[in-house]
């Protein structure tokens, strides 16, 4: 976040584990309030189980076996 500030830029810290749904919504809704966008979103941590993706406010699974949601 020092390079981003030292850039003229703006950074938000949120620390989520990626693992909980709850904690990924209220990353998103942190940054929507913060921002009022979020144009890219990027997963670099590992999950053990596939868990849901959210698009548009919609919770889609990542489980290719789970027949509730298709992409």
């Amino acid at each position: 976040m020092r390079a981003v500030a030292e850039a003229a830029g703006d950074a938000l810290f949120i620390q989520t584990d990626v693992a909980r749904v709850g904690d990924v919504e209220a990353l998103v809704a942190r940054t929507l309030d913060a921002y009022g966008r979020l144009d890219c979103a990027c997963n670099s941590a590992g999950t053990v189980e596939p868990e849901a993706l959210l698009v548009d406010g919609v919770r889609l699974s990542l489980d290719p076996c789970d027949t509730r949601s298709h992409m």
